[in-house]
């Protein structure tokens, strides 16, 4: 059994392994943003409150299956019954350790995210087309959402709106996504 003080430094030790760039680009702790300038699309540690989560609960960071999901109604269906029913059951509750958890009566916008996650690949999705994605809100708050990569394009399941929207038509600043492997971030 791992103690409490191994699993952070483990969960240190992986956030650290992923950093290709300056130490400017290291997440403070309790935050799930990085820094807010580059376009590019490359490799940046997960914020470590999902690292820890990963250590913790590593079959929900799996990676497997698709990149992207063909979309038709059915898919649609499947997805707005679970972002509903997820954001029905989940009281929203700030949680200012950024702990991350999945499965949870209360919770903030990373608890929704995971526990979506995990519900949608129960109902048979590929985890690899299920993306957590860190953003910054149009009033520059930190959020986080889940992004389906689809055929026809991206699609953002989140604990704020009703309705998936197409990513393109989020007023979102993108920040970073995990790429088809969890356990692996880029930035956008």
């Amino acid at each position: 059994m791992m103690t409490v003080f191994t699993k952070l430094m483990a969960a240190a030790t992986l956030v650290i392994s992923f950093g290709t760039g300056p130490a400017a680009h290291v997440m403070p702790a309790g935050s799930i943003l990085r820094h807010l300038t580059p376009k590019s699309f490359s490799a940046t540690p997960p914020p470590l409150g999902y690292a820890i989560f990963c250590l913790n609960n590593p079959g929900d960071c799996r990676q497997g299956g698709e990149r992207q999901v063909r979309y038709t109604s059915g898919l649609l269906s499947k997805l707005n019954a679970v972002n509903q029913s997820v954001n029905r059951q989940i009281r929203y509750k700030k949680d200012g350790r950024d702990v991350w958890k999945a499965s949870v009566r209360s919770g903030d916008c990373e608890d929704y995210v995971l526990t979506k996650r995990k519900q949608l690949i129960r109902l048979g999705l590929s985890p690899s087309a299920l993306r957590v994605a860190a953003v910054r809100t149009s009033r520059g708050e930190g959020h986080a959402v889940l992004v389906v990569k689809t055929d026809r394009g991206e699609l953002v399941l989140d604990s704020i709106k009703k309705t998936i929207t197409r990513r393109q038509n989020t007023s979102y600043t993108w920040i970073a996504m995990a790429s088809e492997n969890p356990r692996r971030w880029i930035r956008n």
